[in-house]
């Protein structure tokens, strides 16, 4: 069984558009505190633009994503 983690950190463009930046493998354990820390620099950063405005101007939500996969049946080589 294999178990994949990512780390989904969800924003708004200047347009009003679902954005995200999602992060492989991250520590097991990610706080609040940490999430909105590494969003907030992010945002500030001020250097994701295109020609409609910020792609991250509104920080949402950050979400833990885990995925477990497990092999039920492998064919022979």
């Amino acid at each position: 069984m294999e178990t994949v983690r990512t780390l989904a950190l969800n924003f708004k463009s200047a347009e009003g558009k679902n954005k995200a930046v999602r992060l492989n493998n991250p520590q097991d354990q990610v706080s609040a505190d940490q999430a909105k820390t590494a969003m907030d620099a992010i945002r500030d950063t001020d250097i994701f633009k295109d020609d409609a405005g910020d792609l991250y101007a509104a920080s949402v939500n950050a979400e833990m994503i885990v995925k477990t996969t497990e092999e039920v049946y492998k064919a022979e080589a």
